[in-house]
Formats: C-alpha cells, structure tokens, sequence
C-alpha cells in the first residue's frame, strides 16, 4: 500500500471525502482523510494511491465536485519495496474462545501483508494440509485470514507448523511449541501453537474418583 498527502491552501469548507476526488496519473485514488484548516490556513488530505501505478514523475490532481481545486502537482514514484508477510494471531477455526488450542481440527490463521493469498500453504511436520480456505479481510493492510484442517492420523505429541508462499518458503513464518493432545470426548486431538515464546500446557485429564474407606466413613459420621 502507497499514500500520499497533500496540503492545500483555502481548501473550501464544503469539501469531505464523498464530493472531493484526487487522480494520480489519470487514475482515481481513494481518500482516507480530509482535515480542517490549520492556523495558516493550509488543509491535509490523504489518498491512497492505485495498485500497479507506473513508476517516475506522475501528475496529482484534486477536485471538488468535479471542479478541480487547484493546479496539478507532481510527485515521483518509486518502486515498492518486498512484502514481509507476518502472521497476527493463530486460533481454532470453530472455537474462538479456546485461545491459542485448536480443538476442532481447523486451523484459523491471520496474516498481514500477504500480496496474493492464493499462493498459501501449510504443513504439519512435513504433512502437507488440505486446501486453505482463504479471503482478505482488509485490502489496505493486506490483512488475510486463511482456515484449514489438520492432517489425518495425526499422532498426539509435539509438533511443528509451517507456512509458505508459493515455492519459497517463509523460515521467519515458522512456528514452534505447538502441541497435539488427545481429547476427553470423540477421540479427537487438540493442537496449541506456540509463537515466539508462548507457553503452551497440555488440556487437563479426566477426573480421577478417590475411594474412601469404610473406617475413614464412619468416623466422618461421628464427627457430626
């Protein structure tokens, strides 16, 4: 994502983002902000500019219902530097209130300054998963969320998952500490993944019955 920001003097009161349009190159781009004048009489406005435009000098213009509201300015393009995709948050598909353990078998994965989702793949210890389910929750951040089911057979113990883009691989994308345990109900396993330095406690056991004797009953009756 590229924004620019521009200053324009006497800007009219009437202007907001519906009526008030900026161009860069002849193509529209879509402001985020229209402030008020500032004590020299000078008003802000930012726009973020269109995906794929050409690199070099290109001419800005602003206009005001369609009447333009100043004289074209020029700014220089330059080439965007690489997206780092980062991942924001790791959850259960199904059971959003289960923190950081997924219980259901589907994996929920937030991600930010993804260019093209579609090329996501994950794997669990080198066990490639079905297909993602993939759609971006915000164009301006590159912000994706991508959902996916564990592998089949998959052993209780731990474990390690990856994500990658495309044929390179992402290592820094790599988490470890994840933690596969099997469930009290159904038979199903249960998998934490751990970023960074997250700490992840295996889920508790089925509770243990005690037997009392019939001494330790009595006198408890006495006591009474």
């Amino acid at each position: 994502m590229a924004a620019l920001a521009l200053w324009i003097e006497r800007l009219p009161a009437s202007c907001h983002l519906l009526n008030t349009t900026v161009t860069a190159d002849g193509r529209p781009c879509r402001l985020t902000y229209v402030g008020p004048p500032a004590a020299d009489g000078v008003s802000q406005i930012n726009a973020v500019l269109p995906e794929n435009l050409r690199t070099g000098l290109v001419m800005v213009e602003a206009a005001h219902d369609g009447a333009p509201l100043c004289s074209a300015g020029w700014v220089r393009i330059v080439p965007p530097g690489p997206s780092v995709p980062r991942i924001t948050g790791i959850s259960d598909g199904v059971n959003l209130l289960s923190g950081n353990r997924i219980v259901s078998g589907n994996v929920k994965v937030t991600m930010e300054e993804v260019a093209h989702g579609a090329d996501f793949h994950a794997s669990v210890d080198s066990l490639a998963t079905p297909a993602a389910d993939a759609f971006c929750t915000d164009p301006v951040a590159q912000r994706w969320e991508f959902n996916f089911n564990l592998p089949e057979n998959l052993a209780p113990g731990p474990h390690r998952v990856s994500i990658a883009f495309g044929p390179p691989r992402l290592s820094a994308d790599t988490h470890r500490g994840g933690l596969i345990a099997p469930l009290p109900r159904r038979g199903r396993v249960a998998i934490a993944v751990a970023a960074l330095s997250w700490s992840v406690a295996p889920p508790p056991g089925p509770p243990v019955a005690r037997r009392r004797d019939r001494a330790s009953l009595r006198n408890r009756r006495r006591r009474r």
